[in-house]
């Protein structure tokens, strides 16, 4: 049963995540011509995706928590799944948070000072780039946890 349990979060998960990734923010992009626009509308469903994706980490961790009193491969498993619940809550807490501020701030200083526009521009790139880093270190490890539950289930050794 918790095979199954666990598989079915981390295949939710990574589909979610891909679909969101890959499907829904490239469409908003090629969609609205006004750039503003499309990020805010990003940033609503990044906002939203952000709430999904913290209950898929949460039940993903309690359903691996048994896999600490395993053997090293196993605990892997588990150790795998708290780097994801971090990862989430660094997503929901600081860096969509700070998009969303500095897209804000963005859209509020377009008449200003072009040079205060440069630096919230390189900073806004900057928690974009770190996003997307994470993002598919996120992929990674989802793919690696799948591939550790079919390859044991095969093998029978949950």
């Amino acid at each position: 049963m918790r095979q199954k349990i666990l598989m079915t979060l981390i295949s939710a998960w990574l589909a979610t995540t891909m679909m969101v990734d890959f499907v829904a923010i490239p469409i908003v992009f090629r969609t609205l011509n006004d750039v503003m626009l499309a990020g805010s509308v990003g940033m609503k469903l990044f906002g939203i995706y952000n709430k999904i994706e913290w209950m898929l980490g949460l039940g993903f961790l309690l359903a691996a928590l048994p896999f600490w009193k395993l053997a090293w491969r196993q605990r892997s498993f588990a150790i795998a799944s708290l780097i994801l619940f971090i990862l989430i809550n660094v997503y929901a807490f600081y860096i969509t948070p700070s998009i969303i501020a500095l897209t804000h701030s963005m859209r509020e200083a377009l008449s200003g000072d072009v040079s205060v526009i440069a630096a919230m521009s390189q900073r806004h790139q900057f928690f974009h780039t770190l996003y997307v880093r994470l993002d598919g270190f996120k992929i990674l490890l989802l793919v690696y946890s799948l591939v550790f539950m079919f390859r044991y289930k095969k093998q029978g050794t949950l």
